[in-house]
């Protein structure tokens, strides 16, 4: 992701992690090596195998990226705190507080009725 961030009082611009710590991998055979592997701290596992991310995930991801860096959505400029009413999901139709949480496809996450509920969010 690229970032704007504030070094010595000059705007510069960084690239960092979209998902820090993580890296997707094509497991052919053996992932017993995998998860063995030098600077492995381990895998995420569904049941008994590796977990495998849908090859459109992947591709969502890819087809976001711009000069080497994914750009997420940009802001829909609520602010966490902000009553919302949720537009989309199990959610909707009610009134909650805007988080201060994105999904990774860049949706608002609110409280409504003290749960954490991810949907597409408009300004009350």
């Amino acid at each position: 992701m690229r970032e704007q961030r504030l070094r010595r009082g000059k705007r510069i611009e960084t690239i960092s992690p979209l998902f820090p710590a993580y890296a997707f991998i094509v497991i052919e055979q053996q992932w017993h090596r995998a998860r063995w592997s030098i600077g492995v701290a381990g895998l995420i596992m569904d049941g008994e195998h590796p977990a495998r991310v849908p090859d459109q995930v992947i591709a969502g991801i890819r087809a976001r990226e711009v000069r080497g860096a994914v750009e997420l959505p940009k802001s829909s400029g609520l602010k966490p705190g902000d009553h919302v009413k949720i537009l989309g999901g199990p959610f909707r139709g009610h009134l909650a507080l805007r988080g201060n949480e994105t999904t990774s496809t860049g949706r608002g996450i609110a409280r409504a009725f003290g749960q954490p509920a991810a949907g597409d969010l408009a300004a009350r």
